[in-house]
């Protein structure tokens, strides 16, 4: 704030005076100044929302102090897609949600793809990678933060976009993928071969039993319901077994 020779209104302990001197404000650089160095960030907010110029406005986005909900907010006026290729490329991956929402509206997709897939590798913040995965097309990609990203979360939000069916198998197969995420997989495998694998030979008893459920032969899936009640280790899988055997002889 000390590009300034005295000491402006707007720079004031006082919210309301200071959002009074905002309100008579029109120079776009001064406003960006305000934007981005104001200690109040309502002050900030009041701020960017009075700015028209996309460059000054993708400038202001790409601050490193800025408050977050004001860089949000000069995201959401961007319109220009110069401006917006120009705050995507340049702004740091720590953006985080502001950065989502800018790729989203790039009509660039090529550049677009490119920026999810930094977001979901680099993001810090889960629910970022989780934007990113939702909106990935890189079938490989998906697949591979299905298994290995460490919050369960992004890895449903992965797993629920996999199309081949042997990717899923895999997944469903995958101890590193955790529960939820083999179950997911397992609700979305139509092939009755692979169920059918899972069904027999997965070390996992849940898998075993969602599997199943989804087999069509009902002969077979007795024979699997009775060998999880009759030889597994685990009481609850046993009971889960029972109460489908009982419910396939009604």
């Amino acid at each position: 704030m000390g590009l300034f020779k005295s000491k402006p209104k707007w720079i004031n302990a006082d919210r309301e005076i200071a959002l009074e001197e905002i309100e008579k404000l029109s120079n776009q650089k001064t406003l960006a100044v305000v934007a981005k160095g104001a200690d109040d960030w309502q002050v900030g907010l009041a701020a960017v929302k009075k700015l028209t110029d996309q460059k000054i406005i993708a400038d202001v986005a790409k601050s490193v102090v800025v408050d977050d909900l004001v860089r949000i907010t000069a995201v959401d006026i961007l319109t220009d897609q110069s401006a917006i290729v120009d705050y995507v490329i340049n702004a740091r991956i720590g953006t985080g949600s502001a950065l989502v929402i800018a790729v989203g509206r790039l009509t660039d997709n090529v550049l677009a793809q490119r920026k999810y897939t930094e977001l979901v590798k680099e993001a810090t913040a889960w629910e970022v990678r989780k934007s990113a995965i939702e909106n990935i097309a890189d079938q490989v990609i998906i697949a591979e933060i299905a298994i290995s990203d460490d919050m369960t979360l992004v890895r449903e939000a992965a797993v629920m976009r996999v199309e081949n069916q042997a990717v899923l198998g895999n997944i469903a197969n995958d101890g590193a993928a955790g529960v939820s995420v083999r179950g997911i997989a397992i609700s979305r495998i139509t092939d009755q071969g692979l169920l059918t694998h899972i069904a027999k030979n997965s070390i996992d008893w849940s898998a075993r039993l969602l599997a199943t459920d989804r087999l069509t032969d009902k002969t077979f899936s007795q024979k699997i319901y009775c060998d999880i009640a009759e030889n597994s280790e685990f009481s609850g899988a046993r009971e889960a077994a029972k109460e489908r055997l009982s419910k396939l002889a009604t």
